[in-house]
């Protein structure tokens, strides 16, 4: 079967952390994950009379992030300190995005492997595949502990 997997570029957003100091800034912060990645995964098929010939993976990923509002305002300790994490944080992101690009891949060379397949069978076979891929993601958080053990945390400067 033929097979196009079409990602695309993350798209890029923030969301506002009000505060004049770090520790206000921190405060401020979501529980538990600071950064946010969505896949935005969609699949379709073209074929005739009940059989699938090209299957279409896509995905419209899109990472969101903190901004500091008020940073300016901080010292310039807390101010690298705020950028280190914040360099930590993108990077764990894109990762989530690398899982994602390796999991359309290994389903890119599934289904190229298989010929024609029964609509039918595909729905039964994708239906749940979002649900999937939210575990992989789950699965990448839980072993980085959403990035911590690659830095991002805030230290206070003394």
């Amino acid at each position: 079967m033929q097979v196009t997997v079409n990602i695309a570029t993350p798209t890029q957003r923030t969301y506002t952390v009000r505060g004049n100091t770090l520790r206000e800034a921190h405060g401020r912060l979501p529980r538990g994950c600071w950064g946010r990645y969505a896949g935005n995964f969609t699949w379709d098929y073209r074929g005739r009379n009940g059989m699938v010939s090209h299957l279409i993976l896509n995905a419209a990923p899109v990472i969101t992030l903190p901004r500091w509002h008020g940073r300016g305002r901080a010292s310039r300790e807390e101010q690298r300190e705020w950028d280190r994490m914040l360099r930590a944080l993108t990077a764990h992101e894109d990762a989530h995005h690398e899982v994602l690009v390796n999991a359309l891949e290994d389903q890119r060379h599934f289904f190229s492997d298989e010929p024609d397949t029964a609509v039918r069978q595909l729905r039964q076979d994708l239906g749940s595949y979002g649900s999937e891929l939210q575990q992989y993601q789950d699965d990448f958080d839980r072993t980085s502990r959403h990035g911590q053990r690659a830095g991002v945390v805030l230290n206070f400067p003394d």
